[in-house]
């Protein structure tokens, strides 16, 4: 591979750090992140998930993600 066939990676998967959206929603989920990762959520509003991917130059369709969040739990 050189520079004239480099391949262009494009990102499409997404974190989603709301309490709405967060992919681990029971206690015994946010129980086994804590012991597998050590981790507990931080969780975020959706502007300011935004104002985190500004400074980085990213580049997406925030209005698709919105959407499935706004779908989560809704049998959607």
């Amino acid at each position: 591979m050189n520079a004239q066939n480099a391949l262009r990676a494009i990102d499409i998967h997404s974190h989603w750090s709301t309490r709405r959206g967060y992919p681990l929603q029971t206690e015994a989920e946010l129980a086994q992140q804590q012991r597998t990762w050590r981790s507990k959520p931080e969780y975020r509003s959706e502007a300011g998930m935004a104002d985190d991917f500004r400074p980085a130059g990213v580049r997406g369709n925030p209005g698709f993600w919105l959407h499935q969040i706004s779908d989560v739990g809704s049998g959607s």
